[in-house]
C-alpha cells in the first residue's frame, strides 16, 4: 500500500531524515520507533504531505505522491491523526468530527459513520455538545483518532498517540489501535512507547538520528537485546 525509497527531509539546512526506505503492506500495523527528536514526526508530516520532501519518492498503490498536495492526499486515502492532537478546540465534540469528514458529502454516509464512531468511542457520545478543549488528554486523544476515521482513510498515520495521557489511557488507545488493525485497517504508528508499540504491531523500525538502525518482525525487534536496552528498560 505505501513504499518509501530513500527518504530524505530538511528544515532549511538542516537535515531531519537520511535517506530511509520501508514499505506498508495492506492490513499490516506497522511502527516506527525512537526517541525524541530522531525524525519520527518528520516522516509522517512529509507521507502526509505537510513537509515537502527534500529528496526521495512516496508511492501509495503503486502511485506517486511524492508531489501531490496534503488534500490530494487525503483523496487517496491517507490519514493521520497528528502529534497533539490538533482539534478545534473551540468547536464541539460533533463539530469536529463531522470536520473530519469534510470530503464526505453524501449526510447518510456521514451519519453512519458518526454512529460507528460513537459505538466504538462511547465516551464520546455524552460529550458531543461538549466544546473540544474542555475535554481531558484521553478524551480529546480518542475524539483525534475518531475525527480522523471520520475521512474513511484507507492508511491511517498516528504520530505519538500516547503522548502526555494518563497510564489508563495509554493503554486504551493502543487496544483500540490493535482493534482497528484487526478489523482491517491499515496502520502506521510512530511512538516513543516502543513497548506499547512493539507489542500490538506486526514490523517495526527502530528509528536514530534519522536512519533506520534495526528493523524486522516486532518479536525480533521486542527480543533484540540492544534494543531492550535502549528502548525497553532491559
Amino acid at each position: 500500500m505505501l513504499e518509501v525509497q530513500d527518504l530524505i527531509v530538511h528544515y532549511g539546512e538542516f537535515r531531519a531524515v537520511h535517506g530511509v526506505s520501508f514499505t506498508v503492506q495492506e492490513g499490516e500495523l506497522i511502527t516506527i520507533i525512537g526517541a525524541n527528536g530522531a525524525g519520527k514526526t518528520s516522516i509522517l508530516r512529509t507521507l502526509m504531505g505537510l513537509q515537502p520532501a527534500y529528496r526521495g519518492t512516496i508511492k501509495m498503490n503503486g502511485r506517486d505522491i511524492t508531489r501531490l498536495s496534503a488534500h490530494e492526499r487525503a483523496k487517496l486515502g491517507l490519514g493521520i491523526v497528528p502529534e497533539g492532537r490538533r482539534l478545534f478546540g473551540d468547536m464541539d465534540v460533533q463539530e469536529n468530527l463531522e470536520m473530519g469528514a469534510y470530503l464526505v458529502h453524501d449526510r447518510g454516509t456521514l451519519n453512519r459513520r458518526l454512529k460507528k464512531i460513537y459505538e466504538r468511542f462511547s465516551v464520546l457520545y455524552p460529550l458531543r455538545n461538549q466544546r473540544a478543549k474542555t475535554l481531558s488528554g484521553g478524551e480529546q486523544q480518542m475524539l483525534a483518532i475518531g475525527r480522523t476515521l471520520m475521512g474513511g482513510p484507507a492508511l491511517v498515520l498516528m504520530d505519538e498517540v500516547s503522548l502526555g495521557l494518563m497510564p489508563r489511557f495509554v493503554q486504551e488507545v493502543f487496544d483500540i489501535i490493535k482493534e482497528l488493525n484487526e478489523e482491517g485497517k491499515t496502520i502506521l504508528v510512530v511512538e516513543q512507547n516502543a513497548s506499547k508499540a512493539l507489542a500490538i504491531a506486526h514490523r517495526g523500525y527502530v528509528l536514530e538520528t534519522g536512519r533506520f538502525r534495526w528493523e524486522g518482525a516486532a518479536r525480533e525487534l521486542r527480543d533484540n537485546v540492544e534494543v531492550q536496552r535502549a528502548y525497553l528498560g532491559g
